[in-house]
């Protein structure tokens, strides 16, 4: 199938990214001039570039689309994909590249889609996050797992039970492969949306968006013990009151906030 290849250049690609996130990128590369989003042909329309000239007016930056044909993501990946370490808590690297001498948690993502990776400030700040909490013998929900690091680094962390869920059958299928690959026991994969989910949980994560984290946190809380802890990523600080108060109307008191390049990560604990 052939690929809407869009090239933005712009000094403000994460804060764009955020509000593009309705169109269905299949990859988004960031370049030293900006980033490039990649979505199949037949699912970009004619709303999308009205979304983005929209943006115009409020931002600076300019774009140009291209029609491509299909791409082996794989490839792709391997030649753009450099490891990632945070402190000396965490390395995320892919298959090919050499094993952290110095981080406690080594984790192989071999990854097929945009975030995920450990590169997004807001993946690369919810583990930031985790390295405060303990997960021994937790049981944790990654709700819009991606690549599935998320919960990989919570089993390595001690979790003894996992499930990730992602409604994207891409995410589902990666989150598989990479759970394999690093030989992860306790980690339940699901391809669906939050209806699947049923029981409780000592801690959840949800790195999305801001309008899916809307939405789902009623949800999101009627799946966590009381006292548990709630991680939440994927919106901009210009959120941050607006996702603060939902949390409270959800009886979930923020205990951390942490922001980088205008993303935000809060941690929350459940009161009731």
């Amino acid at each position: 199938m052939a690929h809407q290849q869009i090239e933005f250049f712009t000094k403000q690609s994460d804060i764009l990214i955020a509000l593009l996130h309705e169109i269905p990128f299949n990859g988004i590369q960031e370049t030293d001039f900006g980033f490039v989003g990649f979505v199949n042909e037949l699912a970009f329309k004619e709303k999308h570039l009205v979304m983005i000239d929209e943006l115009k007016s409020s931002f600076t930056f300019l774009y140009k689309t291209e029609l491509i044909q299909d791409i082996n993501w794989n490839e792709k990946w391997e030649s753009d994909f450099e490891s990632v370490q945070v402190r000396d808590f965490c390395n995320i690297r892919a298959d090919f590249h050499e094993p952290s001498n110095t981080a406690e948690h080594d984790i192989i993502i071999n990854p097929k889609m945009a975030f995920g990776t450990g590169h997004h400030a807001t993946t690369a700040g919810i583990i930031s996050m985790m390295e405060e909490v303990d997960f021994v013998d937790k049981k944790v929900l990654d709700y819009g797992c991606g690549t599935g690091v998320l919960a990989i680094l919570a089993e390595k962390m001690g979790a003894i039970r996992i499930d990730a869920i992602d409604i994207e059958l891409e995410a589902y299928e990666n989150s598989l492969e990479n759970s394999d690959t690093n030989n992860c026991k306790h980690i339940n994969v699901i391809h669906g949306d939050i209806s699947k989910i049923s029981g409780y949980y000592d801690i959840i994560i949800a790195n999305i968006n801001r309008n899916v984290i809307l939405d789902s946190i009623p949800a999101l809380n009627s799946l966590l013990q009381a006292g548990g802890i709630l991680f939440t990523s994927g919106f901009l600080d210009v959120d941050y009151q607006l996702i603060k108060d939902k949390l409270s109307q959800n009886h979930l008191l923020e205990l951390e906030c942490e922001e980088n390049n205008s993303w935000l990560c809060i941690l929350a604990k459940k009161l009731k």
